[in-house]
């Protein structure tokens, strides 16, 4: 073999190790950030006081569930994964809510208890409220509960709801 092939030879190998290199730190990187970017939590008013009923998810032109929960889901420990009620009517969720959530006619204690999950049709008969929002933000926040909680107070009241968050309603 010449010495130019060699050369080039040795110059291509150099060449693709550091593009590998180079792609799998892009991607750890890319890995890294995903998955410590925290999770959206999503507050929220309503219509009502939907606070203790069961939310599900509908469709987009709301003829049929998408997501309902499963009993198990409702239950945190011995308590239930009620939404923390925030500064001036706010809600913080705990269980799911997402733009297309609708709120059924029953508590998250009479549908613990029933015998068996209703079918898709029967929780489209037991729908309180199909559009119960007049307020839905998604926010990103990297704090522990507490300190969330508090941050979320001061955007209410300072009014930076809207410009912290996704307004998506």
């Amino acid at each position: 073999m010449n010495k130019c092939s060699f050369v080039f030879l040795l110059s291509s190998l150099m060449l693709l190790t550091t593009c590998k290199t180079t792609h799998q730190n892009m991607q750890s990187k890319q890995e890294a950030s995903f998955s410590q970017s925290p999770a959206p939590i999503m507050v929220y008013k309503t219509r009502n006081d939907y606070s203790k009923l069961v939310p599900i998810v509908l469709s987009p032109n709301k003829d049929s569930v998408l997501n309902y929960p499963h009993p198990q889901d409702l239950k945190q420990e011995n308590s239930f994964r009620y939404p923390v009620l925030l500064e001036e009517g706010y809600l913080l969720d705990r269980k799911g809510i997402q733009a297309g959530t609708a709120f059924l006619k029953i508590t998250y204690e009479e549908y613990v208890e029933l015998n068996e999950l209703p079918s898709p049709d029967q929780l489209l008969e037991m729908i309180a409220d199909a559009d119960p929002f007049t307020e839905l933000y998604r926010c990103r926040i990297n704090l522990a509960d507490n300190q969330r909680i508090d941050t979320l107070n001061a955007w209410i009241r300072n009014r930076q709801l809207e410009k912290r968050c996704s307004k998506l309603k």
